[in-house]
């Protein structure tokens, strides 16, 4: 199967799941239920919305800074701009394809600032890798915070995160195998200048995986993690604020929804139809009606992806501009 062909078909599966689950669970509503989540929407307050989009944004610039310190441990420093525009891009290029924005995103920025975009990927591995030790800290803090709640949760809403497990154990398996076969072929042709060029790139790839043993900043880098996670904690925080069901919800309601919704954006790219769900799983266990916590999941989810589709629009335009203008000669010098 054509790897393009097989992309459209994997992106159509993801995006079929989230479609029916949005389905399946409106249909489970009465027409009653319906109208009040509409109404929850006409009357989210729309300040909180604004704040809540605003802390989504520095979250982003947290990432794009702590990156640029992983990329600068291997290569030249990238300006700033560019990481965060980068970033932005990958994660709207992840919305229409799983999986490809993290491609995207290095491409972009080891094209604009001549970076090896296999150096880049390997900075972003290291990320990712990072990223999913930080989940798992939240996980478990949260579990230990509120052991009853999350047994229940857990206890009533099975979730099929094999999926994520099985998508990283076939790209693992994927890897080793392009590896043996990449060893096996140059061990039959040891002075080709393709093996060459490969082998260069293999070890650019593995130097910037390595970034986050050279980091010269480690404590910045684990400030700009914890930020991160503050700015996700404090955006879901706010989102309660924006309706009437919730606005009375306290702080430890959001790291529960943000321990467990953070689920359903790894089943589902974006977590289209499952977040939602998830987060009014979670909320029944603080009292709030399916309605109320379903509307408010639609409404978070709203959020994150109103930042991404925005900024991620900007971001093709920014990076386009810019390079533009530099091929462009300044005829006043």
């Amino acid at each position: 199967m054509k790897p393009k062909v097989k992309t459209y078909i994997q992106t159509f599966i993801f995006l079929a799941i989230g479609i029916f689950l949005i389905f399946w669970f409106v249909n489970k509503l009465s027409p009653a239920e319906r109208a009040e989540i509409w109404q929850y929407f006409r009357e989210a307050n729309p300040l909180w919305l604004l704040v809540a989009m605003i802390i989504g944004v520095f979250s982003h610039i947290f990432r794009a800074l702590r990156w640029n310190l992983l990329i600068e441990s291997v290569a030249t420093k990238p300006n700033v701009k560019n990481t965060f525009w980068a970033v932005m891009v990958g994660y709207l290029v992840n919305y229409a394809v799983p999986r490809l924005g993290e491609i995207t995103r290095c491409a972009v920025l080891g094209k604009k600032e001549k970076i090896p975009v296999d150096t880049v990927l390997g900075t972003m591995i290291s990320e990712r890798l990072f990223d999913m030790l930080c989940y798992v800290i939240i996980f478990v803090l949260a579990f230990i915070a509120l052991t009853a709640k999350m047994i229940a949760f857990l206890d009533n809403y099975q979730t099929p995160s094999f999926i994520s497990w099985n998508f990283a154990l076939i790209v693992l398996l994927a890897l080793i195998a392009l590896v043996v076969a990449y060893k096996l072929w140059r061990r039959h042709n040891p002075t080709s200048k393709l093996g060459q060029k490969i082998s260069a790139s293999i070890h650019r790839f593995i130097d910037g995986g390595k970034s986050i043993i050279n980091l010269k900043k480690k404590w910045l880098f684990i400030l700009y993690s914890i930020l991160i996670w503050v700015c996700y904690l404090l955006m879901t925080y706010i989102a309660f604020l924006t309706i009437d069901a919730t606005y009375h919800l306290p702080l430890d309601a959001a790291f529960a929804v943000l321990a467990l919704g953070t689920i359903g954006m790894l089943i589902i790219q974006g977590g289209i139809g499952v977040y939602p769900i998830i987060v009014s799983q979670v909320l029944l266990l603080y009292g709030i009606d399916k309605v109320g916590g379903y509307s408010l999941g639609w409404i978070s989810w709203t959020i994150q992806t109103v930042i991404v589709l925005i900024l991620g629009l900007i971001g093709f335009i920014m990076l386009t501009q810019k390079k533009n203008h530099e091929q462009v000669p300044n005829i006043t010098e």
